[in-house]
């Protein structure tokens, strides 16, 4: 469960979706959190992680019309973003906003951001602090981990890698509403 829910108009989360752990839940005007997905963090007010993050926000966002679609592994212990228009697509991807930090021995956290119009393909993995562009895309099953590069990227391997542009003119960037299913 979230400490608080925001769903805009005609936003829909799918059953059998376990939600635990955030501090807010927010899903904008038409966007979609499918079936099946695990969606988790650490939460802000445990005691024993984290102290060193005092302003952490474990949280999950979804802009308007944007879509998780089924069965995702989604990990919010640092923040997540879906932006408008994205779709976080195929199935069993993963998003991982945490890991453990060697060298200080200890867990840490950043958040992770999935850029407006941008697509992400089966069997991705996103780690802690990436921020995939604008209008960009990730090939199924690469390990992403860059911090924006700029926008109209294609995406792809392990670990990801820029290995094209994007025309500007495709129409899934040019969407006005709705999830393409």
């Amino acid at each position: 469960m979230a400490k608080q829910l925001v769903l805009g108009r005609d936003a829909i989360i799918g059953s059998l979706t376990v939600i635990k752990g955030l501090s807010r839940l927010e899903l904008g005007d038409g966007a979609r959190l499918g079936n099946l997905n695990w969606i988790t963090a650490v939460p802000a007010n445990s005691a024993d992680f984290f102290k060193h993050l005092p302003q952490r926000d474990p949280s999950l966002t979804i802009g308007r019309e944007a879509a998780i679609t089924h069965r995702h592994l989604i990990d919010c212990t640092g923040g997540v973003t879906i932006g408008a228009f994205a779709t976080f697509a195929g199935w069993h991807s993963q998003i991982i906003s945490h890991s453990f930090d060697f060298r200080a021995a200890r867990q840490d956290a950043a958040p992770i951001r999935v850029g407006e119009f941008a697509f992400v393909g089966s069997r991705c993995t996103l780690l802690k602090g990436s921020s995939l562009p604008d209008r960009s895309m990730i090939g199924a099953g690469s390990v992403y981990e860059l911090d924006d590069t700029g926008p109209l990227g294609l995406y792809r391997g392990n670990p990801a890698e820029r290995v094209g542009d994007l025309p500007e003119d495709l129409e899934y960037f040019r969407r006005t509403s709705g999830f393409i299913s």
